[in-house]
């Protein structure tokens, strides 16, 4: 069964989905900022590179699918953020 959450971003790299975990990432379409997504493959160490941009405007969403294997970290680029995410286990 899928968690549906709504967790607050930050410009710090946060850990939003664990290694094993299935998602679905958005943003508000109310929401005009943008968030950066990366993965690693640790549950423990953020990512030291520049990640993938989501942008609310667009209303792109992000999976596992397109991202890979690993755990997905995520930031705003600048001040706040609420997003919607959807995890579950495969």
């Amino acid at each position: 069964m899928a968690n549906t959450t709504n967790p607050t971003l930050t410009s710090s790299w946060s850990l939003l989905v664990p290694l094993g975990s299935d998602f679905l990432l958005t943003l508000p379409f109310s929401t005009s900022t943008e968030i950066e997504v990366a993965t690693t493959s640790s549950d423990s160490v953020s990512p030291t590179v520049s990640g993938h941009i989501l942008s609310g405007a667009l209303q792109e969403p992000i999976t596992r699918s397109l991202l890979g294997l690993g755990a997905v970290w995520v930031r705003a680029k600048k001040g706040t953020v609420s997003v919607v995410l959807n995890t579950w286990v495969p």
